[in-house]
């Protein structure tokens, strides 16, 4: 392990002053800093400026915004908080349809990066990313760290599984020196398995990390496993759980095998991180000083669909955008002082886990992130129904043959070490959960709780 202390006293201070892109993102997390326990009133003025100024470039620079305000008959330039709800909500379909219209045709081509997600709802979709924009998003992670108490340096284990992220995180020379001199560590979590949760446990045992970050849902199949295979708790000082709903159940399990101090994170691909818990761990703290969310169409019990507005993606706005997602606020204000919006309960973006018969676990977030390289599948959804078989259903575009996709097929087995068959069903219809919400990935073997 490499000193900490020399990490985060001089080489992240050093590398911060002379690498550009670390100085933005430093001079970022400083200002985030000097409104993290600014009054509510302050930052829906802080949202409320940044909206006119998002809506008035949209508006100007994207041929699809300018149509929106013009039929809306809301001046950009002048619109609130309150006026928010007169836009139509941005669905994932019209992205998909309008997506040069919507990028903002002014902004300089050099610093827009295009993204993809299969999404959380099985849709492939692509998009765009500003540069500074994506320097916020890392200075709010900065943040998130801070909050779990995380310092440069400290030792940093992602048990995670996006294929950009892994590649990024483990590709090339100056990577792996970065990774050695910040003691971070990524661990393929579309390989889980048990004899990956073996080795992990014998690395964090000898080499324990500050903190494990890792998708909600591996999270918890390895605190599982530390528990069912009569493992010591590991008391890591802090874990993060992400891309996924993390039940209460799961919480209980990960607390008692890998952290007490365990922090609840809400984010996509497509925005970034949105809220995070604090050390009190009594819902997930917004970032108001980036995103506008708001929930419509409440329950009874207050759970509505979300809608997110992206107040730093100059170049491609998104401007209550549907995330496919419920949820709902926390009424009690939080105890550590910050008086941002807080999200309560979040419904939604749970991938299950496909098993097979040696027992290994397959992630259920690698199925959308391999129909998104298949422009011939409009739709998808993974079934397991026994342990060795899987059922994938899709819906292709007029034309497109089940031929065409053979390649994902033969991945899919080759991911399952051949102990999966696969049968591909293009005839019947997706299953949707009991609220009418599309799962991307449904295993129908006796679960885990």
């Amino acid at each position: 392990m490499f000193p900490p202390l020399i990490t985060s006293r001089l080489i992240h201070p050093l590398r911060c002053r002379l690498n550009r892109w670390h100085r933005e993102v430093d001079q970022i997390a400083k200002r985030l800093r000097q409104t993290e326990f600014a009054p509510l009133d302050r930052l829906y003025s802080l949202q409320e400026r940044k909206l006119r100024h998002l809506c008035n470039n949209a508006a100007n620079g994207s041929p699809y915004y300018k149509k929106i305000f013009a039929q809306a008959g809301v001046d950009p330039r002048q619109i609130t908080l309150d006026m928010l709800s007169k836009l139509p909500t941005l669905e994932r379909s019209t992205v998909r349809s309008n997506r040069e219209n919507i990028l903002v045709q002014s902004y300089p081509k050099s610093k827009i990066v295009q993204n993809a997600t299969g999404g959380s709802s099985g849709e492939p979709l692509l998009f765009y990313r500003s540069q500074k924009d994506l320097c916020f998003a890392a200075a709010i992670l900065l943040q998130e760290m801070t909050w779990c108490g995380m310092k440069p340096g400290y030792p940093h284990v992602k048990l995670w599984g996006a294929p950009t992220d892994v590649q990024s995180a483990t590709a090339g020379i100056r990577a792996k020196i970065w990774g050695y001199l910040y003691n971070q560590r990524t661990l393929n979590a579309f390989d889980a398995n048990p004899a990956l949760f073996e080795r992990a446990h014998g690395l964090f045992l000898s080499n324990p990390p500050f903190l494990l970050e890792s998708y909600s849902n591996i999270l918890y199949e390895f605190a599982n496993y530390l528990k069912n295979s009569g493992k010591a708790p590991l008391n890591l000082p802090a874990a993060i759980s992400s891309a996924g709903v993390l039940y209460d159940f799961q919480r209980a399990v990960v607390q008692d095998a890998v952290s007490r101090n365990l922090f609840n994170r809400y984010g996509c691909r497509e925005m970034g991180n949105m809220a995070h818990e604090c050390t009190n761990h009594s819902g997930l703290h917004i970032h108001m000083e980036r995103y506008i969310i708001e929930i419509i169409n409440p329950d009874e019990n207050g759970i509505g669909d979300i809608l997110v507005t992206d107040l730093g993606n100059l170049a491609f706005p998104f401007i209550r955008y549907r995330i496919g997602d419920r949820g709902k606020f926390s009424t009690p204000k939080c105890a550590c002082g910050r008086n941002s919006l807080m999200l309560k309960d979040i419904v939604g973006r749970t991938l299950d886990i496909i098993q097979t018969p040696s027992g290994r676990l397959i992630s259920g977030e690698l199925f959308p992130h391999f129909f998104k390289d298949y422009p011939q599948i409009l739709l998808g959804q993974v079934v397991q129904d026994r342990l060795d078989h899987i059922e994938i259903r899709l819906k292709l575009q007029a034309g497109a043959r089940v031929g065409d996709i053979e390649p994902l097929i033969r991945k899919i087995i080759d991911i399952s070490k051949d102990e999966l068959t696969v049968t591909i069903n293009t005839e019947q219809d997706f299953i949707v959960n009991p609220t009418g919400k599309y799962r991307p990935v449904i295993s129908r073997l006796e679960t885990h709780q």
